[in-house]
């Protein structure tokens, strides 16, 4: 079996503010770690009174560049999301497999709508 670690993102960031950048890549490395050991993480919310996409993105979406998407969705669960924050982890999670299992498509559509 297992084993569960829970990281509560406002205890590790300091703030019930989950907005920075350089914040998400802190508990996106936390993350990483626990699931690199084989651990079920679960990523509690509670306590963030602001959850923005500038967080979520890196904080999860950058997982699926290390882990298959069938260990992220097995082995990651989230806690006292409000309903409106579950809709920015849903779509940094679909952003993640998507561009994860084809970086050079998804690159090309950037450099195409550039021109």
């Amino acid at each position: 079996m297992s084993q569960t670690a829970t990281i509560r993102v406002a205890d590790l960031i300091g703030s019930s503010f989950a907005v920075a950048t350089d914040d998400a890549m802190r508990v996106h490395e936390v993350i990483k770690e626990k699931l690199q050991k084989g651990e079920v993480v679960t990523l509690s919310f509670e306590g963030i009174d602001m959850l923005t996409t500038s967080f979520v993105n890196p904080c999860i979406a950058y997982l699926y560049r290390t882990f298959p998407a069938e260990v992220i969705e097995k082995r990651l669960r989230f806690e006292g999301v409000f309903p409106e924050d579950k809709e920015k982890i849903d779509r940094a999670k679909e952003r993640g497999r998507e561009f994860y299992s084809d970086p050079a498509l998804f690159e090309s559509l950037l450099v195409a709508s550039d021109h």
